[in-house]
């Protein structure tokens, strides 16, 4: 597992940002297997520095300060994010939805009329 931390701590300093997310998230698996959890923590921290949309951090980071750090606080922040993150994810995903099923509904309505007048307009007198 060292030799695994070493890797990701090499590749860090070479690594392009738009990748830096994931590989804090690696390796701050990598620390948790290994038993070290804050490191975990602070590499999970950093993950959603260049992740800020990926809430599964925010529920590892939560999971670590409850089972592994007995934080109960600073997990129940985490925990609390998680769900705030979530609830506005959630939000904003039914809101583009409920706006493309109203496009969509809208194109079909449309479409549907300009057939209509094309074949009235067709139709002999």
């Amino acid at each position: 597992m060292e030799e695994a931390i070493s890797i990701f701590e090499k590749a860090e300093e070479l690594s392009y940002p738009v990748y830096l997310g994931q590989l804090y998230t690696q390796m701050a698996t990598a620390y948790q297997e290994a038993g070290e959890y804050e490191k975990s923590v602070g590499a999970y921290i950093q993950a959603m520095e260049y992740s800020p949309n990926d809430r599964n951090i925010l529920f590892h980071i939560a999971t670590i300060y409850d089972d592994e750090l007995n934080k109960p606080k600073k997990a129940l922040e985490y925990y609390q994010r998680y769900l705030n993150h979530a609830s506005a994810t959630i939000a904003e995903n039914e809101r583009y939805a409920e706006q493309r099923a109203r496009n969509t509904s809208m194109g079909r309505i449309r479409s549907f009329a300009v057939v209509v007048t094309i074949k009235e307009i067709a139709q002999p007198c």
